[in-house]
């Protein structure tokens, strides 16, 4: 398996747990992000109700389960943005 597709089914596993967001995200390749806009969004979703917030970190620990092994950076990831939603885990 290759990493582009272990992404994509990290990505198909994340917008699985979003059903009304099904249809209206797009997989993007990593180097085809744009940190600057990931910094914006992250912003905007830091103003998300609490639920919201929930939704999405739930979203995010399926993409990172979605191979059933947990890297480290893989679990940073998800800390830091946690964090950054002043939802820590």
């Amino acid at each position: 398996r290759t990493q582009g597709n272990a992404a994509e089914k990290a990505f198909s596993a994340a917008v699985a747990r979003v059903p009304a967001l099904r249809g209206s995200l797009q997989f993007m390749e990593p180097g085809e992000v744009d940190p600057a806009a990931l910094d914006a969004a992250l912003d905007r979703l830091a103003l998300a109700t609490p639920s919201v917030k929930r939704i999405v970190l739930q979203a995010l620990a399926a993409a990172v389960l979605s191979d059933r092994h947990v890297a480290l950076a893989e679990f940073e990831m998800l800390r830091a943005t946690a964090r950054v939603l002043d939802c820590p885990i």
